[in-house]
């Protein structure tokens, strides 16, 4: 989903003298995201911190909407057919146990599919969802330009799904209605459950029919 990566990091050190002096480690980077969007993002975190924090920001500029199903599809039960994001901004200050911040799209010609696991369209919720989904930005009432975003994460997850579960949480937010935010939370909930239950068990048989 990367490629093109130039990153650049300031402040590497273990020193206790400057880590007492509050330096802070910095970097940048740029990429093309979904080799089409181009992302600039910085990145800062304090060289001595018992709670893991960091501040990250990023910006993602010209890229169509359904570049993002690779990802989005399987993990939130959502699918862009068309849509184009001239702008992207998030902004996230995060440790080990949450993350606060904001999220800004700029998008035009968003049409949305809810799905099922197997990629089919759940048809009747499709055309619900999209009689009242916001097509373009500047159809959002003026206050909800900006989103202020707060999740919790997920420990047992890795550092960059900390980041998707925040852009996941401002995609959604941006393009579904308020309602529909509750119901596809519990549903995403309880497609982790059933996936937390059912991988042992699958596990389990993959070593009996590989015995």
């Amino acid at each position: 989903h990367m490629k093109d990566i130039e990153a650049t990091m300031y402040n590497v050190s273990n020193d206790s003298v400057l880590a007492a002096e509050g330096k802070e480690l910095n970097g940048t980077v740029d990429m093309k995201l979904f080799d089409v969007g181009a992302l600039h993002g910085t990145f800062t975190a304090p060289l001595i911190s018992r709670s893991d924090a960091f501040t990250l920001h990023a910006m993602v500029r010209d890229m169509p909407l359904p570049a993002v199903n690779s990802m989005s599809e399987n993990l939130v039960l959502l699918r862009a057919d068309s849509g184009w994001v001239s702008s992207m901004h998030m902004h996230m200050n995060a440790n080990n146990d949450s993350a606060v911040g904001t999220f800004t799209m700029k998008y035009d010609d968003a049409w949305l599919s809810i799905v099922k696991h197997d990629g089919s369209k759940r048809r009747f919720l499709t055309q619900l969802v999209n009689t009242i989904v916001h097509h373009d930005d500047r159809e959002r009432p003026a206050d909800e330009g900006t989103l202020r975003i707060r999740i919790a994460r997920k420990k047992d997850h890795s550092f960059f799904n900390f980041i998707w579960l925040y852009t996941r949480e401002g995609l959604s937010r941006t393009l579904l209605p308020p309602g529909w935010i509750d119901v596809h939370s519990t549903v995403m909930e309880q497609q982790e459950r059933i996936q937390k239950i059912a991988s042992p068990e699958r596990k389990k048989n993959e070593r009996k029919n590989g015995a």
